[in-house]
């Protein structure tokens, strides 16, 4: 994948690249998210898929207006792991499946992640940074929120089915 030139002549920034396959992944993760919360019968988890389902778009548009910005155009491409994700999320498989499938394990640790790797190019300029700062805090945000819905989940799953919920409302 290559980030077209908007200016003709100017030298693109290291981490263009980055920012439009940040685009892309944030993108499909709004499209896989939502065919989540449609395949999933809890609606707690619907409702957590469906808000971060808008932080991914939100954030995809955030790094294309950036790419633009910096004066170059974002260009689509393939997302193989996001591919395999969307196919997941929208199977019949178990919503604790899911989880699994997306990396969660322990219910009282979050997947680990790279984006501090985010910050290690030093040509950074402070409104990218500020951009990768917000889109990182969010992210671990929304990696919480799953969890904490993971973390029910497996309770409901392991307690007696007399007392399994399957949403809060149920509580």
């Amino acid at each position: 994948m290559s980030v077209r030139r908007a200016k003709p002549g100017t030298q693109p920034p290291s981490y263009l690249e980055k920012l439009n396959s940040l685009a892309i992944v944030e993108g499909r993760a709004h499209d896989f998210y939502l065919a989540w919360a449609k395949s999933s019968g809890d609606s707690e988890l619907q409702e957590v898929m469906r808000f971060v389902a808008i932080r991914e778009i939100e954030h995809s548009w955030a790094f294309k207006k950036r790419i633009r910005e910096l004066g170059y155009e974002f260009v689509d491409g393939p997302c193989k792991l996001c591919d395999e994700w969307h196919a997941l999320f929208e199977s019949d498989a178990s919503d604790l499946d899911k989880f699994r499938g997306f990396g969660f394990g322990s219910p009282e640790a979050l997947p680990k992640d790279d984006f501090a790797d985010l910050f290690n190019d030093l040509t950074l300029d402070s409104e990218t940074g500020a951009l990768l700062g917000r889109y990182v805090a969010e992210e671990r945000d929304s990696a919480t929120m799953f969890l904490n819905v993971y973390r029910r989940m497996l309770a409901d799953e392991q307690a007696p089915s007399s007392k399994r919920r399957s949403s809060p409302e149920q509580r």
